[in-house]
């Protein structure tokens, strides 16, 4: 194998790939990017099993042929060529890949591609989307997923099509999110992506262009444009019957800056005890609402915020951490909290938008 390419090109591929391999695995051939010059391209691929991703790369091919090369090596060598070097040249002669430019030349030894696996290639339902949506509905939700993977499938964001939209969703028992976006062409299919590769795919994305196919079949999902092909494993497993614990009548209705919220968060994650209890006691007549954290260690913090309110008062205890974590993705000035019974979830939406649901479970202390 020998080619020749533009450094600008192939050294953010790499960069990404290196952390597509195993460095922790057993199998020497998951450390490797697996580097392949045919036809004019150079397709660099690396997994870990759970992950696959493959660039396809423009570039001068003398000799075709195949290496796989120590991963975060490879990119490190690459990343730390002198910018002012604009071509580099990749010639493998026996077992020695050599990576030369005007001004250095760096031998690195091959690992055995014997064992290296190819990444699937799948088919099934497909739907073709911006990248900019896809992103939107992952972003909106993936921080809801149980951090820990005892039930796989609360441990992942749930995707599924509907007529004219996807709909995204996550929860980790207490508390649950959900995005719906519109789109033109959409089939019925569920899809359980596990949070560790979400997180990945959102990674990803950055490198990927406007316009993406995703495909979905089995435990199997691929995400491509016209120079990255992604895989990554589902979950194979059932997801909470979710739509049945929202609350399909509102009691009580308040709407409060996001703002606001935000602002006697700061102070309350000071004063929170080891349940980070937040109370809050809505007042309809009063228009406000008191925000109330306490630490028998430390002392205790009362704050309002200015609120509409109708139907009624309640007070109500919460994981401060719980609304914390949601601001952080929305996009609207206000929002609108609307509870039932003290003992029942509270459910968070954006002021005019349907698009998007936030449901918390209350601290019954």
């Amino acid at each position: 194998m020998k080619i020749e390419c533009l450094l600008e090109k192939i050294n953010t591929p790499l960069q990404v790939l290196s952390r597509s391999t195993s460095r922790l695995s057993t199998l020497p051939s998951l450390q490797g990017i697996y580097l392949e010059a045919k036809g004019g391209k150079l397709l660099c691929t690396a997994t870990n099993l759970d992950i696959g991703v493959r660039f396809t790369i423009p570039v001068k091919v003398e000799i075709e042929g195949s290496v796989l090369v120590q991963g975060d090596l490879l990119a490190k060598v690459v990343q730390n060529i002198q910018p002012s070097e604009k071509n580099i040249i990749f010639e493998l002669v026996g077992d020695i890949l050599s990576i030369t430019t005007d001004k250095s030349k760096v031998t690195l030894k091959t690992l055995a591609q014997e064992d290296f696996p190819p990444l699937p290639k799948i088919e099934g339902t497909s739907i073709d989307i911006q990248k900019s949506i896809f992103l939107i509905g992952l972003k909106s939700v993936a921080f809801a997923t149980a951090t820990t993977e005892i039930k796989p499938e609360i441990a992942s964001v749930y995707i599924y099509g509907e007529p004219g939209q996807l709909v995204f969703v996550a929860t980790d028992s207490f508390r649950l999110a959900e995005k719906k976006i519109k789109v033109k062409n959409s089939e019925s299919f569920k899809i359980l992506l596990p949070n560790k590769n979400t997180q990945e795919i959102i990674k990803l994305c950055e490198t990927l262009g406007d316009n993406l196919r995703i495909t979905y079949s089995g435990t199997m999902i691929t995400i491509e444009d016209e120079a990255i092909y992604i895989t990554a494993r589902t979950v194979d497993g059932l997801f909470p019957d979710y739509q049945r614990i929202i609350p399909k009548e509102v009691l009580i209705e308040t709407k409060v800056l996001k703002q606001d919220l935000q602002n006697i968060l700061k102070l309350s994650t000071l004063f929170s005890d080891t349940f980070n209890q937040l109370t809050l006691d809505i007042k309809e007549q009063d228009k406000k609402i008191l925000c109330t954290t306490k630490n028998q260690n430390l002392g205790s913090v009362e704050q309002t915020i200015s609120a509409s309110v109708t139907g009624g008062d309640i007070v109500m205890n919460f994981n401060y951490k719980y609304f914390q974590e949601v601001l952080t993705v929305l996009d609207k000035e206000s929002v609108v909290l609307s509870f039932t019974t003290n003992n029942k979830a509270v459910v968070l939406r954006q002021n005019n938008d349907d698009s998007f649901l936030y449901l918390i479970m209350p601290l019954n202390r």
